[in-house]
């Protein structure tokens, strides 16, 4: 079961009531008016879930895969979905298959950040990057620190962060940012 109370997923839109069972239950008339709207999932039983929105039986089958928001690639370690499950490991992203996790498992070796996330969605993975990540109140005080000698020196500085403070080494990916930028982020 892919939810928990209080989660609200999108029905698919292309749902039809003459088809065969989603999953373990049909898609019934009274559902048809929840077609690509969110529901709010009130309880999870064995393979069904019930929604407030109305009385009838829920099924994975019958919502939008959910799309999975991460700030790094470690992230996807030990994400699945009813078929296949990321593991990652260094610079290699491995997508084994649930039905025979020996049999096969296909390697993508971590290059460019939008050819991967395309590469996943072959395997089904809605996967997407945070805009970007949360700085702790340590990491906020740094970058405002920083800003004040910026103003005390005069001139611009601009951080490649994986060569540069610690604490910024996993926030983007070897980009280069401006303090101007980071003092604008959320603070955890």
């Amino acid at each position: 079961m892919r939810y928990k109370v209080g989660d609200t997923p999108t029905v698919k839109s292309d749902l039809d009531v003459r088809d065969e069972k989603y999953g373990c239950d049909r898609f019934v008339p009274d559902m048809e008016e929840f077609k690509g709207k969110k529901v709010t999932i009130r309880s999870v039983w064995k393979n069904t879930y019930g929604v407030k929105e109305n009385i009838w039986n829920w099924t994975d089958e019958m919502f939008e895969d959910p799309t999975i928001t991460i700030s790094k690639w470690g992230e996807l370690d030990k994400i699945k979905n009813d078929r296949y499950r990321i593991s990652v490991d260094f610079d290699r992203i491995y997508v084994y298959e649930l039905i025979n996790p020996w049999s096969k498992s296909y390697l993508y070796l971590a290059a460019d950040n939008n050819l991967i996330l395309e590469w996943l969605k072959l395997f089904g993975f809605e996967v997407e990057f945070k805009k970007h990540p949360t700085l702790t109140t340590t990491q906020m005080d740094i970058v405002k620190g920083l800003i004040a000698l910026e103003k005390i020196a005069g001139k611009k500085v601009t951080y490649n962060l994986l060569s540069e403070l610690d604490l910024f080494k996993s926030i983007k990916n070897g980009q280069n940012i401006s303090l101007e930028e980071l003092a604008t982020w959320d603070v955890e």
